[in-house]
């Protein structure tokens, strides 16, 4: 399971590429688990998770830029910025740019050894924090352009089996999402959490001579409760989950949509 500050995300259309959607500098951490590690995220997680934590707005550096090139032509810009308003309030702003144009053929087989790329990802998010409470809401914009496949195919020529094979993927990605707590503060280590995570993802692709153009729709929903039983060594997690997600798909002239409703409960001492 692929989660992002323990939000299922990157899965459906996303499982392909969907690690590519997180530049390296916006990350604070990466925790991997092999196997069950909690039962709080959904029954994705029965195999093992990685989550990814974004650097939060009132920690992170009030001004942070990153270029990057390479030999092969690849170029990539990176700019994070915390502002912190003031004693409850913070911001984090997020932007990265990357671009590969060049064909790279290093091993002479007539394929590109990478695909071309253009990716623009655009992430602001905020931050409520009292004594009793505390909200994080955000959202995220991804425009991302792929093309692969022989190296003469170009994206300008007629789709046709004289000419060269190629692959074009273009992604419209959209993220918003809502954490929030509550915190006890006459009985430790006891707190109540809601997160809501709404996802669009829109892929217009060809394979070749397939045409394969999706959807995909979903919203995310956790309540947890956390407290213990006797004392703080008898912790215990419950709460309830639901999950939904509208796979809208076209290959050629067919269309294979689903809809799924997936909720849940779950207790974890």
């Amino acid at each position: 399971q692929l989660m992002t500050e323990n939000i299922p995300n990157l899965r459906g259309l996303a499982t392909s590429f969907g690690l590519g959607y997180i530049p390296g500098n916006w990350m604070e951490s990466i925790q991997v688990s092999k196997g069950t590690s909690a039962v709080r995220n959904g029954f994705e997680a029965i195999a093992g998770q990685i989550n990814v934590e974004y650097k939060k707005p009132d920690e992170m550096e009030k001004l942070f830029l990153n270029a990057y090139a390479n030999m092969h032509g690849k170029i990539e810009g990176n700019v994070t910025s915390g502002i912190k308003i003031n004693d409850k309030w913070s911001t984090g702003i997020f932007v990265h740019a990357e671009n590969l144009y060049n064909k790279v053929d290093d091993n002479d087989d007539g394929f590109l050894d990478m695909p071309k790329i253009t990716q623009f990802n655009v992430f602001n998010r905020w931050k409520y924090v009292t004594e009793k409470v505390v909200s994080q809401f955000g959202f995220k914009v991804l425009d991302e352009d792929r093309t692969g496949g022989q190296l003469d195919f170009s994206t300008d020529m007629v789709r046709d089996t004289t000419n060269p094979y190629g692959i074009n993927i273009k992604t419209r990605r959209y993220e918003v999402f809502w954490k929030g707590g509550y915190i006890f503060q006459n009985r430790p280590g006891t707190s109540m959490a809601m997160i809501h995570n709404f996802t669009h993802h829109d892929q217009g692709s060809y394979f070749g001579l397939n045409d394969y153009d999706a959807e995909e729709n979903s919203y995310y929903l956790n309540l947890m409760f956390q407290s213990y039983i006797g004392n703080t060594n008898h912790s215990f997690t419950t709460g309830f989950s639901f999950e939904l997600n509208n796979f809208l798909e076209n290959l050629n002239d067919s269309s294979f949509n689903r809809f799924e409703r997936v909720p849940g409960i779950f207790f974890q001492y």
